[in-house]
């Protein structure tokens, strides 16, 4: 099984907090690249309801393969850039438009994705995404608190951990930098799932990356998986497959966890 799914849902660069998905019209896709629409000629877009619309794999293959013209350089310092650190880029912009954003900063040998800096406060962001949680063709995973703290002793500023079930948006970058606002949670499309995590206290890892964005709801991770409440999400297939018997809802369960009723969506417990 592959780390994503079938694409679902809608993505929207300047309504982030809303909508939250897999598809990025051509006008976010031309945005998010600094490029014009004539530039994305070579992208296979999706006619839906009068708009153009790519999944964001699609989009990522194409700009890896060079087919965005005038394009940002994949490459920076050496590493490779992911679609996800240019959207992110351009949601701090969007909601700090003071914010200072270092992009791949050299870190001895190795890079950090982020580093940012609002109101004279820096932090460090690096995404993880499923291969950072599972066995992969890299082997397994390294604790991430690990590379946390290894990089917030070298830096003298905070690690952020930005995983894949936490949403490109605005109000998870404000809830960074300001303790009253609460972040968000959500998986519509990722079939990693939180029981095939590597490591024997996957709970209490998730729980406190998650805290960092005040992402729990009721003291519960199972909307993540669910139509979104107030907001534009799909809900997560392997839902209708648990209803179905297809799948056992165990898969959502990780380990070390000590009470289901915080990992499950509420119409499947």
């Amino acid at each position: 099984m592959g780390f994503l799914g079938k694409p679902q849902g809608f993505f929207s660069l300047h309504n982030s907090d809303n909508y939250i998905g897999s598809y990025i019209s051509a006008h976010d896709l031309a945005s998010i690249f600094n490029v014009s629409i004539e530039d994305l000629s070579a992208i296979n877009f999706i006619n839906i309801d009068g708009n153009l619309w790519v999944d964001e794999r699609s989009a990522q293959l194409a700009w890896y393969n060079g087919k965005i013209k005038n394009a940002p350089p994949v490459r920076i310092n050496g590493a490779k850039c992911s679609l996800d650190e240019l959207i992110l880029k351009k949601i701090i912009h969007k909601t700090y438009d003071n914010a200072i954003v270092e992009h791949q900063v050299a870190w001895g040998r190795k890079q950090i994705d982020f580093r940012i800096t609002i109101h004279g406060v820096s932090k460090i962001i690096e995404f993880h995404g499923p291969y950072h949680f599972v066995k992969s063709q890299y082997g397994y995973p390294e604790n991430p608190f690990i590379r946390k703290k290894q990089a917030e002793d070298s830096f003298g500023i905070e690690y952020i951990i930005w995983p894949y079930w936490i949403p490109r948006c605005q109000c998870n970058i404000r809830s960074l930098f300001d303790d009253d606002i609460s972040g968000l949670g959500a998986i519509w499309s990722a079939n990693v799932f939180f029981s095939e995590f590597c490591f024997q206290n996957s709970a209490k890892i998730i729980s406190i990356i998650s805290a960092r964005f005040k992402a729990s709801r009721n003291h519960s991770y199972g909307y993540f998986y669910e139509v979104g409440d107030g907001y534009n999400k799909p809900e997560h297939p392997i839902v209708t497959k648990i209803k179905n018997g297809i799948e056992a809802k165990d898969i959502l369960l990780p380990s070390g966890y000590k009470n289901e009723t915080a990992w499950l969506p509420s119409d499947i417990l």
